[in-house]
């Protein structure tokens, strides 16, 4: 449900910034918290059911500058709708 934001079927791509918040157990037991960022990527196309290809990637880390990884995942969407797959 995360993976794909509200709208995203009207824009050609969005993101989302999302942070994985963890338990009290899981700060007492030293577990770092953890960004995520996910990518996606709308296609039109009237040849398929509902007249879109919707594909996501997301990336999880615990390095908060996460926003670096935006380009790279942005590409490799791109690369992965050229597969045909």
């Amino acid at each position: 449900e995360v993976m794909l934001p509200e709208g995203a079927h009207n824009r050609e791509q969005d993101w989302t910034f999302t942070c994985l918040n963890r338990d009290e157990a899981a700060a007492a037991e030293g577990r770092p918290f953890l960004y995520m960022l996910n990518v996606v990527n709308t296609r039109h196309d009237e040849t398929v059911r509902r007249g879109a290809i919707v594909k996501a990637i997301a990336v999880c880390s615990t390095h908060q500058y996460i926003e670096m990884f935006r380009q790279p995942l942005e590409r490799a969407l791109d690369r992965y709708y050229a597969t045909k797959d």
